[in-house]
């Protein structure tokens, strides 16, 4: 079977459950590393692998941009990840264990992640005893059991590697954990068009925001048409971050600006020290048809050969998205 990019998400969305299984191919081994750098384990790291290729397989009719699968597989993928930390993180109480001294004003969940990323910085020895015993539930016997060692000197282990993590967790929280961007001139003017674009209805929230996709898509509705933008200094975002209430005059008016991106804000800061900051959650954003539902009848007057190639370009996307085929599809040279 042909193995082009492009091509192959094509026939997967479209059934072809071969050209999907090319793609899981192609794309597990960096992905598996990459979660297994993420998660500590190659064990835990191929089960959310295989959560993410199920998810990505039943959203693939979703993505509207084939030459952008392994972005969007990999936001997946984080996403995933991320889930499986939290609930891991919250449900064997790591923190507790810890007896962490963190500052009054510390969030709990800024103090998990804190954590997660610590249990990467520890060495082999010392992570595998904590995956063991704290992320995947296991007794002390059946840890030393599983990586061939005695029960004492897991015991041991554990009450080192809890030591060498909160050493690294009070390390880390005095610096930020925020994810930053360099945006230049053309990202601020782009930022400040997409926030003249969306939507003022009161019972429709989720379209006064806007969304930053993974790989740098920018996304908002007014709720009869969508933008989809792209920004470079953007490009390397992981995973959908969506911006809430984000209005034109938030965005300076200047030539560059640095984006810093928390859990719960996110803040535009200047060169000269200013500092903009407005809510922000993980996404992802709503669906097209979510956003501009289904029209009525479209009529077009085409009066140029140009315009009349871009008519016959997008025929098949307006008959895929508002169903002509009932609605009935004609034009006029």
């Amino acid at each position: 079977m042909e193995r082009n990019g492009e091509s192959c998400v094509q026939r997967a969305a479209a059934g072809d459950s071969a050209a999907f299984g090319l793609l899981v191919e192609e794309h597990t081994p960096w992905l598996l590393v990459r979660l297994t750098r993420r998660l500590g384990s190659h064990e835990v790291a191929e089960d959310v692998l295989q959560e993410a290729f199920i998810a990505a397989y039943q959203q693939l009719a979703e993505l509207r941009a084939p030459e952008r699968f392994g972005a969007w597989l990999c936001s997946i993928a984080d996403n995933k990840a991320r889930m499986w930390q939290r609930r891991r993180i919250t449900q064997l109480n790591l923190l507790d264990q810890l007896d962490l001294a963190a500052p009054p004003e510390q969030e709990k969940q800024e103090i998990r992640a804190l954590v997660r990323k610590a249990i990467g910085r520890l060495s082999d020895p010392h992570r595998d005893v904590i995956v063991h015993h704290y992320l995947k539930g296991y007794s002390y016997q059946q840890t030393a059991t599983l990586l061939h060692l005695q029960t004492g000197v897991v015991k041991s282990r554990l009450q080192k590697a809890r030591k060498r993590l909160q050493k690294e967790i009070m390390a880390m929280a005095e610096s930020s954990t925020a994810q930053t961007f360099k945006l230049g001139p053309d990202d601020l003017a782009g930022l400040r068009h997409v926030a003249r674009f969306t939507s003022d209805d009161p019972k429709r929230p989720i379209m006064h925001c806007v969304c930053l996709d993974a790989g740098g898509r920018v996304v908002a509705t007014d709720g009869s048409r969508l933008l989809n933008w792209s920004s470079k200094g953007l490009a390397s975002l992981p995973a959908p971050m969506i911006l809430d209430s984000l209005r034109p005059e938030m965005i300076p008016d200047t030539d560059s600006a640095t984006l810093i991106l928390e859990e719960e804000s996110a803040t535009l800061q200047t060169a000269d020290g200013r500092r903009m900051t407005f809510p922000a959650t993980p996404g992802p954003y709503l669906k097209y048809q979510e956003a501009v539902g289904t029209p009525g009848p479209i009529l077009a007057v085409v009066r140029s050969e140009r315009l009349m190639a871009c008519l016959e370009a997008v025929e098949p996307f307006l008959r895929e998205q508002h169903d002509l085929v009932k609605s009935g599809w004609d034009y006029m040279p």
